[in-house]
């Protein structure tokens, strides 16, 4: 699979409130394309959807920083 794979079907897990799937999904994504922010916000919002605030927060942080960079 690659980055877009796992990043789509994360997105189809959120939808299904499989929340620790989606988390293991953008995982995935983030280590084919660690620069890349859409995995670290996705992930971010999933954790955030499990109550998991530390780790939405890391994740949000970190999509802004590598979007900041990009611009």
């Amino acid at each position: 699979m690659n980055y877009n794979d796992y990043v789509n079907r994360g997105g189809e897990h959120v939808r299904a409130k499989e929340y620790d799937l989606a988390i293991s999904d953008y995982t995935e994504a983030i280590k084919l394309d660690p620069k890349n922010a859409k995995a670290h916000n996705r992930r971010g919002l999933a954790y955030m959807a499990k109550g998991e605030q530390e780790l939405a927060n890391a994740d949000i942080a970190e999509a802004l920083r590598l979007t900041k960079m990009k611009q």
